[in-house]
């Protein structure tokens, strides 16, 4: 086998690795999602909020979203 050969073989193990990775990150995601409207006390929409996903648990990550 020649070195193109083999220099071809590892980037499609890579490129197959790398498709693998993606496919199991996006199988076993989660995501839950919200619609509404951020307001301010005069009920006028707020662009650009961050909302922030506060857990119970403190053994569980803060998530965020930007609007």
């Amino acid at each position: 086998m020649s070195k193109y050969q083999k220099n071809n073989l590892i980037y499609l193990k890579t490129c197959l690795n790398f498709l693998f990775i993606l496919f199991v990150n996006y199988a076993f995601s989660q995501s839950l999602v919200l619609h509404g409207k951020v307001t301010d006390t005069l009920q006028t929409p707020l662009g650009y909020a961050n909302i922030l996903d506060i857990p119970e648990n403190d053994n569980e990550e803060v998530a965020f979203a930007i609007d």
